[in-house]
């Protein structure tokens, strides 16, 4: 009998979207699709393409197309470049036209170097690539793919989205089909969901989700033979029950309510991933035992526990949404500057709100953002102190510096459907080993956040690791590789500081307990040689001023704290750096530079800075935090790795006595660095991507 392949659709396409079809197999998503592109006429209705009748306009619509089918369909024969340059001849191209386009395009789709191959042994992401790039040889106004990317691993799905957003922002107009809601997420300004011929629903991707998906999911794990005989004793307990051949998924707004319920009937599984309560009473114990270390550092030592702030209370609720930034403390905030900048330039109505976990981030913040950010502490991660910061803030999204990860904060933005990213990404050795302790419960988390911006392969790879998708991690490279702003002026530091213009200064930088005894033991041997030197000690925390002030009185040499200068400095001051947020510009006056928490096994700290200063860089071996920034100023000679003590004071002598040698290593430290900058803009590219609200400015 007739088969009615679409019933009564009606949907219409601006110019430059992206437009998606989602359903299941037999929806009539591709006859839809074969209407459009002028191959099935339609049998009733009314259908117009590019302003055209396809009944009359048909060869004038197909010239101005392009289409990615289901299945490949390149000359396996041929080499990739023939495959488009002959394509291309089909429309008309001249020879040379149609070489350039294909050079082109596939510079586009990263298949330059396998340009002279043939097309039979790449693999399925590349076909699916040369097949896009195919397609485009026109210069289609409308581009239609048919399930682009149905069969791809994750990476290649990854790659392919990529091209595709890359075309939308060119303006391309984009109708796609797929089965998967977190592709036309990806992809898809709009798009309807068809089921047995209709259209059941239509929206963004955001508004779709949050009319008819679930909040949460209850994984549970059944031994294979009570899994088997679970039939019906389910029903009632969720929207929905999935299963996978390994364990049953839950759909439903509370998923601790579906544990009690399951516990309830009777059954008990081997595993049942709801965290939040557990993490919950965990965090309470340790919260408890901290908190005599925190009075007695708030007493003895004058650090503020702001106490009421970060339980939430007495924050001032904000009207409209806003653009929410979190950093830790001082390196994380510097980092987000240009973020944050780029951010507001975005998303001009969205009001800046940075929290941070530490004063001196909060100092950073009041500096150098004044007025054009507001600032406040990050919550405790309980359920009522975030409930009550997060209807404060209203973020419309959440840019969490590094990798921060806060269970119950993110379960809170999730119910709330405010997207979250990871900027700046980094998994360390140790927080590896820590977090594949707690894989299972861990992937519950990462599930709510929107995109992952991780810093290297490595991080993006041990991130997916742990229980990322795939398809939300992204490589966006460092942030502190990114250029520095100008330091002010040499002259102007060496004024504030009581410098002499020709005056040889070393600075050590980020010092942890332990290091200050080598530095200063270097100091003293290299004033032998050059009497005049002057060290700008800057310990890592803030806290420890008075204890490192001692360690060098205790050497019989005069202390000038940072905050006192101007003023006349005893001869042979040491100058310790007792504010927050000025070292990486302090990095401009110094001829020589260590970077500590690196003597110690503290991780190392940012040796970026002084190397895009063009300084020499000294650092230790224990920099894990570090890994690449050290391995890339090494291996292109702008940095030496000093084993100990002896060996900081033999380079920095070394330095110190050649300034020839000194600005030679300097020069490789910024070329090395130079070559790594775009961290901030592909950031911001993701944040457009995928946090910004649907219309923002």
């Amino acid at each position: 009998g007739a088969l009615t392949a679409v019933d009564a659709i009606d949907f219409d396409v601006g110019r430059g979207e992206a437009f998606g079809f989602l359903g299941p197999n037999g929806a009539g998503k591709t006859t839809a699709m074969r209407m459009i592109g002028c191959v099935s006429p339609p049998t009733a209705g009314t259908l117009r393409v590019l302003d055209m009748d396809p009944a009359v306009d048909g060869p004038r619509i197909r010239a101005r197309i392009g289409v990615v089918p289901q299945q490949d369909t390149l000359d396996t024969e041929l080499t990739v470049r023939e495959n488009l340059v002959i394509y291309g001849r089909y429309f008309d191209l001249p020879r040379r036209e149609a070489g350039r386009r294909a050079d082109e395009l596939l510079d586009f789709v990263q298949l330059t170097e396998r340009r002279n191959d043939r097309v039979e042994p790449l693999s399925g992401g590349m076909k699916r690539r040369l097949t896009i790039a195919r397609s485009l040889i026109n210069e289609p106004s409308l581009l239609l793919l048919d399930e682009p990317t149905t069969g791809l691993d994750p990476q290649a799905r990854h790659l392919l989205w990529d091209r595709l957003y890359r075309l939308k922002q060119r303006g391309v107009t984009l109708v796609l089909t797929t089965h998967y809601m977190d592709e036309a997420e990806q992809l898809c300004d709009r798009l309807v969901v068809m089921d047995k011929a209709q259209i059941v629903a239509e929206g963004s991707p955001r508004k779709l989700i949050e009319e008819h998906s679930s909040r949460e999911v209850a994984e549970l794990r059944f031994a294979p033979d009570v899994a088997d005989s679970l039939d019906g004793q389910l029903d009632g307990l969720g929207e929905r029950v999935e299963h996978l051949p390994d364990r049953l998924l839950i759909y439903a707004s509370d998923g601790e309510a579906v544990a009690q319920a399951v516990h309830d009937r009777g059954l008990r599984p081997h595993g049942c991933l709801v965290i939040h309560r557990l993490y919950t009473l965990s965090l309470g114990g340790l919260v408890a035992g901290y908190a005599p270390v925190a009075l007695y550092r708030s007493v003895r030592r004058g650090v503020p526990l702001h106490l009421r702030a970060r339980l939430g209370f007495g924050a001032e609720r904000l009207n409209r949404p806003t653009a929410w930034v979190h950093a830790v403390s001082v390196g994380e905030t510097i980092a987000a500057l240009p973020l944050i900048e780029g951010i507001r330039r975005l998303a001009p109505t969205l009001p800046p709100v940075v929290t941070t976990v530490t004063d001196t981030g909060a100092h950073v913040v009041s500096e150098r953002l004044g007025d054009g950010a507001s600032h406040r502490f990050f919550p405790l991660d309980f359920p009522g102190p975030v409930r009550r910061v997060v209807e404060a803030i209203n973020p419309a999204f959440l840019v969490c510096m590094e990798t921060e990860i806060w269970p119950n904060m993110y379960r809170t933005l999730a119910e709330r459907r405010v997207p979250v990213m990871i900027a700046n990404g980094r998994v360390s050795d140790r927080s590896f080993g820590r977090y594949r302790l707690v894989r299972p419960l861990l992937r519950a988390v990462l599930d709510h956040v929107t995109v992952f911006a991780m810093r290297s392969e490595e991080d993006a790879q041990r991130i997916i690791a742990l229980g990322a998708a795939p398809e939300r991690v992204f490589v966006s490279g460092n942030i502190k590789h990114e250029p520095l702003p100008e330091a002010g002026g040499v002259e102007l530091w060496q004024r504030l500081l009581g410098l002499g213009r020709e005056q040889r200064v070393w600075i050590a930088g980020s010092t942890h307990r332990g290091e200050e005894a080598a530095v200063l033991d270097a100091h003293a041997a290299a004033r032998r040689d050059c009497p005049d030197l002057v060290l700008v000690l800057a310990p890592r925390h803030p806290e420890r001023v008075a204890e490192v002030a001692a360690l060098v009185t205790a050497r019989g040499w005069p202390v000038a704290r940072r905050s006192e200068l101007p003023r006349e400095r005893q001869p042979g001051a040491v100058i310790v750096l007792d504010t927050v947020g000025e070292l990486a510009q302090l990095y401009g006056i110094a001829d020589v530079v260590f970077v500590g928490g690196s003597l110690v096994a503290a991780g190392g700290h940012n040796m970026l800075e002084p190397a895009q200063r063009r300084k020499p860089v000294l650092f230790g071996p224990y920099t894990t935090n570090f890994r690449e920034a050290a391995a890339l100023l090494v291996e292109s000679g702008g940095g030496i790795l000093v084993r100990d003590g002896g060996a900081l004071t033999a380079e920095l002598t070394r330095l110190l006595a050649d300034p020839v040698l000194r600005a030679k290593i300097g020069g490789l430290a910024h070329e090395a660095v130079a070559g790594r900058h775009g961290a901030v803009k592909a950031t911001l590219d993701l944040v457009e991507r995928f946090l910004l609200p649907a219309g923002a400015p």
